[in-house]
């Protein structure tokens, strides 16, 4: 009988969890409704050119241009139409092509050949973060090529060949300027990056002045590149984060509250997890105050990276008075956080007392990726999560009627576009004719709004105002909203 060797195991495990996570990533493309940025990026962004889309030349200027990810929308859907997977498509291939640069970059990175499996965990083992590689957002594929950047500065430091590491310093600045591409927020890591790779280059490399004067010139380059979007986007006075309390209210309890799914998450807890990763920073510093031999350029990136990012977020958010990083926004903290504990798991690898710690950390990790992971709802906009069964209702109401018009129909506007997306690109065959175009209500309904349509989807908490002249046809999953008929038809 054959016996598998231990690199054959960890073969097999890694290409399961490429598998598994992929074939959930593509059921949430299938299953989940467009949501409402994802709307917005349908119908006001996609219709104008690329090189539009890219300088931001078009009326609708908004930070909803995740430019490469609108690029590659519009890509995919000039080839094969509209529809859930095309729109989806780039986030799913940045995923794949991440994990596999990641496999490569460190499966001889730990004496312990089995800890490369704990590297993707660390990775990719957040729920949220794989929420945006099923969607038609730059969030996702902003954190993959943050991490593809950091694998090739792996693989720079290792480097020792002069032309090697200048290819490699090429490609550690493109993976940053498609990160940029993907989501502006990116900045903010970037530029922590770009002092801590200067540093470790120069304390560490030969011919560092060369190479230094490289990396700021592409730097400046990749400034050039976004700037004309960045400054739109600041004429326009949409450079905005929604926050507005302070660092750990926005910033620190969103990021915390998004990674566990859980707007009601306990305070404590945050503080428990947040001091735990002080110990870690702490303890990893010292050891290369003391040893630092034991560290290469990369991992000392990697120890100083977090507050580095930290450090330029509170600079930047101070000098020009912008909001703090909330929920989505605060997802390029997560590799920050995850390469540090790579770090930390290697440093501690030959300590026999804490060997317990790599494998505690990991079932922890998929325990609650299986306990938060879903196929029906995004947890961003959730309450988009029930518009194409509204949709369906409407459409077996047109066919019911005898006479073929169509429907009078308005909706709230936080559902309004994913609604009109569904109806008009998605699947027109299915609804345009029964719906054409759906009105949007406002946000205040006041009292005085005329009520001339058949059919409204709105707030459960607008229902006086419909009750005595409209029946309910459908409640929403969580109660939240409520579709109404007009009692006279």
């Amino acid at each position: 009988m054959k016996i598998i060797d231990n690199q054959s195991k960890i073969t097999i495990a890694t290409t399961l969890i490429l598998l598994f996570t992929s074939l959930y990533i593509i059921v949430r493309i299938i299953y989940i409704p467009i949501t409402h940025d994802e709307a917005a990026t349908m119908l006001h962004i996609l219709p104008n050119s690329y090189f539009d889309i890219y300088t931001y030349n078009y009326n609708y200027i908004s930070g909803n241009n995740h430019v490469l990810n609108s690029l590659g929308a519009k890509f995919f859907t000039q080839i094969f139409g509209y529809s859930l997977v095309t729109i989806r498509l780039s986030s799913l291939l940045s995923f794949v092509i991440c994990f596999l640069t990641v496999l490569f970059t460190f499966s001889t990175y730990f004496k312990t050949k089995h800890y490369t499996i704990i590297i993707l965990i660390l990775l990719f083992g957040n729920p949220y973060l794989i929420e945006f590689f099923g969607l038609c957002r730059g969030y996702g594929m902003s954190v993959c090529f943050t991490i593809m950047a950091s694998c090739l500065s792996k693989l720079y430091f290792d480097a020792s060949q002069a032309k090697k590491e200048i290819y490699l310093l090429a490609g550690i600045q493109f993976c940053w300027f498609l990160a940029i591409l993907s989501n502006f927020v990116a900045i903010y890591v970037f530029v922590s990056f770009q002092i801590l790779i200067c540093i470790t280059t120069f304390l560490i490399k030969e011919q560092k002045f060369e190479k230094i004067t490289f990396i700021a010139f592409l730097a400046l380059c990749i400034f050039n590149l976004t700037l004309p979007a960045l400054s739109k986007l600041s004429k326009a006075g949409d450079i905005h984060f929604f926050g507005n309390g302070t660092f750990w209210s926005d910033t620190v309890m969103t990021y915390f509250k998004s990674f566990f799914l859980n707007e009601n998450i306990n305070s404590s807890l945050v503080i428990s997890i947040c001091f735990s990763i002080s110990i870690v920073f702490t303890y990893l510093t010292i050891k290369l105050l003391r040893v630092p031999c034991k560290f290469s350029g990369f991992e000392a990136i990697c120890i100083f990276w977090l507050p580095c990012t930290i450090g330029v977020n509170f600079a930047l958010t101070k000098t020009f008075d912008s909001s703090w990083l909330t929920t989505r926004t605060t997802l390029i903290y997560a590799p920050l956080i995850a390469f540090l504990l790579v770090v930390f798991i290697k440093i501690i690898e030959e300590i026999k007392t804490l060997k317990f710690l790599p494998l505690l950390l990991s079932i922890i990790l998929c325990v609650h990726f299986f306990i938060k992971g879903n196929v029906k709802s995004s947890y961003e906009w959730s309450y988009d999560q029930d518009n194409l069964k509204v949709l369906n209702l409407l459409s077996k109401e047109h066919i019911q009627r005898k006479e073929n018009i169509t429907l009078s129909f308005k909706a709230y506007c936080l559902q309004q576009p994913s609604l009109q997306a569904h109806a008009t690109l998605i699947d027109p065959k299915s609804f345009k004719n029964a719906l054409g175009n759906i009105a949007e209500l406002p946000r205040n309904l006041t009292d005085t709004m005329s009520l001339d349509a058949d059919f409204y989807y709105v707030l459960a908490e607008h229902k006086q105002k419909f009750q005595k002249l409209f029946n309910p046809i459908f409640i929403s999953q969580d109660s939240q909203r409520i579709l109404y008929k007009r009692s006279s038809i």
